[in-house]
């Protein structure tokens, strides 16, 4: 009887539940690549690229005030080494002549108290590193914004020491001022910080450093709060190179799972994130340009797939999109201009020797065109980092879309019936660094505008 009952009892047992498929946490963590790797069917990657697909598209809603702007008016320029700018929380910051930058974005007025003319920056500027300490003006390199913090690599000459590269992290909650949070050391020989990459978001920090002997390349991964060291990872690189050394540098961005970096070889890897391990690797990738061989701007992520943004030679940028589970070949978009916009382009452009690097805002691409050393700041050219038409699975597809060109200038407003019919919008701003110089510009919004040289 004991036994029957027993029975009984067992077969009315629910069943135990089901544990979720492996693959849903990693979409949950936006992990994307690794989530399609890990989905069984067919129905499940459909599901995975739908939800990758649907975050890039939010992405470029939020930035799709560009595409709409009209035309851009210059709010303000400085004096800035030639590295990309960030924005955080309403300022921007970028790689002064003297040090880590930090200014309003609305007024260019520097952020708590450090001088307009760069004298006195954001750092160096109190305790920890003074500027009386220091034999000559630091050397800045790269800068990445991430959850209220900022990040620079820099070289601080001091006056009982040589140069070595540095690495400082500032806290830009209102309240902190732009403190220092921690200062390590990233290499103790007198390497060029400008030869240096840099990325960082809320937990990891990562600088990208040539080795000495030039034959590899040292990647360190930093946790952002406290500056500890995670892994590095000596990545072997090819001698033969396929870029011009002076033109391409290291390039880096964390992309979900992966530590994505390319080298001034022109070979790209991804790394994984947490132990460092080499996961795939391509080479020659920009020499490989459908147009000419060119510099690999900047890698940004692309949803389900890395996108490395190129400048070849010749022509206008490209945008090749890879697989991060294994880095192969997924597409390219191209990118071409009205005969309208073509008319408008400097000469120069036609060699790409007019078009600075590109920034990347959200779901969209912006290069500066026409900034010298002597000229101002006169085009931007924007296109979607993922066009609409997406690459069909596993086949290297070509892509063509036609990337806006829009005017930079001193807005010309005209009165009407309903007054100004040019107005920058208060609400958008964006920093490029082209020709030697950051221009922070405002989108001009109104249909019409009038739109003439900068003074």
């Amino acid at each position: 009887m004991l036994l029957v009952g027993w029975r009984a009892h067992a077969a009315a047992a629910p069943p135990p539940a089901a544990q979720p498929a492996a693959w849903t946490g990693l979409a949950e963590r936006g992990w994307f690549g690794l989530a399609a790797r890990e989905a069984q069917t067919d129905a499940d990657r459909r599901r995975v690229a739908a939800l990758a697909q649907a975050v890039q598209a939010d992405r470029c809603r939020q930035s799709a005030w560009l595409a709409e702007a009209t035309g851009w008016r210059v709010l303000w320029n400085r004096a800035a080494v030639g590295t990309p700018a960030v924005e955080s929380g309403g300022r921007i910051a970028w790689a002064g002549p003297r040090g880590l930058a930090l200014a309003e974005a609305d007024t260019g007025v520097p952020s708590w108290g450090s001088d307009a003319d760069d004298r006195q920056p954001l750092f160096p500027r109190q305790a920890g590193v003074r500027e009386t300490e220091l034999a000559r003006p630091p050397q800045v390199g790269p800068v990445a914004a991430a959850a209220s913090r900022l990040f620079g690599v820099m070289a601080l000459p001091s006056r009982a020491a040589p140069a070595g590269l540095t690495m400082v992290a500032c806290d830009l909650a209102e309240a902190a001022e732009g403190r220092l949070l921690w200062l390590a050391e990233v290499s103790a020989s007198a390497n060029s910080p400008e030869a240096v990459a840099l990325a960082a978001d809320a937990t990891d920090c990562v600088v990208v450093l040539e080795a000495a002997d030039a034959a590899a390349a040292e990647v360190v991964v930093r946790g952002s709060v406290a500056g500890d060291v995670r892994w590095r990872s000596r990545v072997p690189q090819s001698l033969a190179r396929t870029i011009p050394e002076a033109v391409q540098r290291p390039v880096a961005a964390i992309c979900q799972h992966l530590v994505a970096v390319a080298l001034p070889s022109g070979q790209l890897v991804g790394l994984d994130r947490t132990t460092g391990q080499r996961i795939w690797q391509q080479s020659g990738l920009a020499s490989s340009a459908a147009t000419a061989p060119g510099v690999i701007d900047a890698l940004a992520d692309g949803g389900d797939r890395l996108l490395v943004l190129c400048r070849p030679a010749a022509g206008l940028p490209e945008i090749i999109a890879l697989a991060l589970s294994d880095g192969s070949l997924l597409g390219r978009t191209r990118l071409s201009v009205t005969a309208f916009a073509a008319k408008r382009l400097p000469g120069e452009m036609a060699e790409a020797a007019g078009i600075g690097p590109a920034t990347v805002v959200g779901g969209h691409a912006v290069w500066p065109v026409g900034a010298t050393d002597e000229a101002a700041l006169q085009h931007l050219l924007l296109a979607p980092l993922v066009p609409e038409r997406t690459f069909p699975g596993q086949q290297a597809a070509t892509v063509l879309i036609t990337a806006k060109l829009v005017l930079v200038g001193a807005a010309a407003q005209r009165a009407g019936p309903q007054g100004p019919q040019s107005e920058p919008s208060q609400a958008r701003r964006l920093a490029v660094v082209a020709g030697g110089r950051l221009w922070c510009l405002a989108p001009l919004e109104a249909a019409g505008a009038d739109i003439g040289p900068l003074p």
